[in-house]
């Protein structure tokens, strides 16, 4: 019994040993937190603005620093509380040594508060913190309020602080830090500095993670990080989190294979590979290359964000446009790429992925939104352009439209419009009188009916338009109960495939186009643009000269 209870003692304590050592562990975003204003990166414009306010002794009672998260806005705020309270003399280099930046590195100053606007929101958390303001500091110069996502405070409680925060004492500092900086009341802004913080830019990151890795005694490739910080977007804490996530993952040195598995990125070469299958216009190729990135284990919304990155960096290429970051084999294969693609062709490439990006998003299966997007990619007829069409419009004779033009409508528009000719619900019908349609109808809704004009839209829509005058009458009509019955006698003489539309004209407008709209819509060229582009008409217009020709 008592060597059991040696045993179990034995345990314990390399348990709380083994506890001890998790816990003494910090990641590399608070280990290597920014210490001072010139350990922060790409935010050049603010560390020299606070740098030369501390250095003159302007310091301001209110600060709002706001952008992307990640990017050093918390960071800023201690660091600016270090500044006016190092025990050294106020200045824009704090000592980290003395007892009051050590409390603030630490967290555990009593005269530098940081607050959570997400979760003291409310109107009383605010009075509690205006009945503190008024009390001088424990032991510093100045106490510092950092409340962070202060956009989360109600508007009560921004109220509540407008007049604390337009004539506090002496002794108070607020920073006040926010992704969402259209949200704070425009009360609260102009009683305070504003100071935006940007993306960081990838070079910069990745030099801050080379950095990091010498420092801990990491290794791993350039192209690893340069991967890292793209995925990062401008955020280095994201970039750091990223590479302590690598480090957990790596049994040696962590190179570029590790992170693409890792982060689930798509090679370069696979993309580039899809794009040559797509500019082909092999739809066969196209659905292989996509069903192998998909049964590797790629999501689709990674698959278009990839593709659409792809594409954007090699419209930049064209354009002249390098990024400093791409290696020599990336460079090599972009011009490769760019050499069989256009820049016209990848701007629609493009808006197509794009416009697939926020179906799919919404769709249970975002799949066949993406398969059926690059299908359309590769069918895209890039014979000719939209300057192209219009240069051959402005070369023709109007008086020889119809003849020179008619033989370039697409073959799949005729065959449609064969299609709809032999559609019994599209031919014409034979009895279209409306003559005594509503006849049966007795009583006020027959008198209302009366009042508007009863007309064929088309061949399966009949419309009651009403004056603007007749306000009462197209209310009375325009109602379930009446409009149900009139729509029952519709259907009843003309069958069930018969809508009805109620609607009031407008003074103002003619709602029938005019003659010359018509006919310029109904233009065999205008509608093998509208076709090829899958357009709509906007607005038409014709010059008299022009009519007179036609």
């Amino acid at each position: 019994m008592q060597c059991d209870r040696r045993q179990v003692h034995s345990r314990l304590f390399c348990d709380l040993q083994r506890n001890e050592e998790f816990m003494s562990y910090l990641v590399l975003a608070r280990k290597w937190r920014p210490a001072d204003f010139s350990e922060m990166i790409g935010q050049d414009h603010i560390t020299k603005t606070l740098t030369n306010a501390l250095s003159l002794g302007k310091l301001a009672h209110a600060y709002v620093f706001h952008g992307p998260r990640g990017v050093g806005k918390t960071s800023a705020a201690r660091i600016l509380a270090k500044s006016i309270n190092c025990e050294r003399g106020m200045g824009p280099t704090p000592c980290n040594e003395c007892s009051s930046c050590v409390s603030i590195n630490q967290g555990s100053s009593l005269d530098v508060v940081e607050m959570d606007g997400a979760s003291n929101r409310g109107i009383d958390e605010i009075r509690e913190l205006k009945e503190h303001v008024g009390y001088a500091p424990v032991s510093s110069r100045y106490k510092v309020y950092i409340i962070d996502e202060v956009h989360m405070l109600t508007e009560q409680a921004f109220n509540a602080l407008l007049k604390t925060l337009e004539e506090p004492p002496p002794h108070v500092v607020f920073v006040f830090a926010t992704t969402e900086v259209h949200k704070i009341p425009a009360t609260i802004l102009s009683r305070c500095q504003r100071f935006e913080f940007r993306r960081i830019p990838v070079s910069l990151i990745v030099d801050r993670l080379s950095m990091l890795a010498e420092r801990e005694g990491i290794s791993v490739e350039e192209n690893a990080l340069i991967l890292i910080a793209r995925r990062a977007d401008g955020c280095l804490r994201d970039a750091e989190s990223l590479l302590d996530q690598a480090v957990a993952a790596a049994q040696d040195t962590i190179d570029e294979e590790m992170i693409r598995n890792l982060l689930g990125l798509i090679p370069l070469e696979t993309l580039s590979v899809l794009l040559e299958k797509i500019s082909a216009g092999d739809i066969g190729d196209v659905a292989r290359q996509l069903d192998g990135m998909v049964s590797q284990g790629k999501e689709i919304d990674r698959i278009i964000a990839d593709l659409i990155e792809l594409i954007l960096r090699l419209i930049r290429g064209r354009a002249g446009v390098k990024d400093q970051t791409d290696t020599s084999d990336e460079r090599d294969l972009l011009t490769r790429t760019t050499e069989s693609l256009g820049t016209a062709d990848l701007l629609r490439y493009m808006q197509a992925l794009q416009h697939a990006q926020g179906l799919a998003r919404q769709s249970p299966r975002p799949g066949p939104v993406l398969e059926s997007a690059l299908f359309k990619c590769a069918l895209m007829d890039r014979s000719k352009t939209i300057q192209e069409l219009l240069s051959f419009i402005g070369n023709q004779d109007p008086g020889k439209y119809p003849t020179a033009i008619a033989p370039s409508v697409p073959q799949a528009k005729i065959k449609r419009d064969r299609i709809r000719e032999s559609d019994p619900s599209t031919a014409p019908r034979t009895d279209r009188s409306l003559e005594g349609l509503f006849t049966d109808i007795r009583g006020s809704l027959g008198s209302l009916v009366n009042k508007g004009q009863v007309q064929w839209k088309d061949n399966r829509t009949i419309r009651i338009e009403f004056d603007a005058a007749d306000d009462f009458a197209f209310q009375g009509i325009n109602r379930p109960g009446p409009k149900q019955q009139l729509l029952e006698a519709v259907r009843h003489k003309f069958g069930e495939d018969v809508r009805m539309e109620i609607l009031r004209r407008d003074p103002h407008h003619d709602s029938k186009p005019t003659e010359s709209s018509q006919t310029q819509k109904n233009h065999p060229l205008i509608g093998a643009i509208i076709e090829r582009f899958d357009g709509v008409v906007i607005k038409s217009e014709r010059s008299e000269e022009e009519g007179r020709n036609t």
